[in-house]
């Protein structure tokens, strides 16, 4: 007998190619016309936070519901909240397995 194949969901999909391609413009600034418009913002404060230490990137405030589904707000947003350990990963192949492990799939 042949085993079916183990395809993700829909969402779980678009969430790790949003996470692989965002990962690329911070990587390489390419493409120019995305990567001009991100803006890293240093959170140091001497509070005992999770946030304390970590730079993250600058994102507006929407002012529609359409702008939460746009992908540099969808990537922005999830990018921030990833471990600095998986947004510091140098290879593709140990971020993609940090990806998995950090949304236990």
């Amino acid at each position: 007998f042949q085993s079916k194949p183990q395809w993700k969901p829909v969402d779980t999909r678009l969430l790790l190619n949003t996470l692989t391609t965002f990962r690329r413009i911070v990587c390489t600034n390419e493409p120019a016309c995305i990567s001009s418009k991100l803006r890293l913002v240093n959170n140091q404060h001497s509070h005992r936070t999770r946030f304390a230490s970590k730079p993250s990137f600058r994102l507006e405030k929407p002012r529609t519901n359409a702008l939460k589904k746009c992908f540099m707000y969808r990537a922005v947003s999830l990018w921030n909240d990833l471990p600095l350990i998986l947004q510091t990963t140098q290879s593709l192949r140990t971020f993609k397995n940090g990806l998995n492990d950090h949304f236990h799939l």
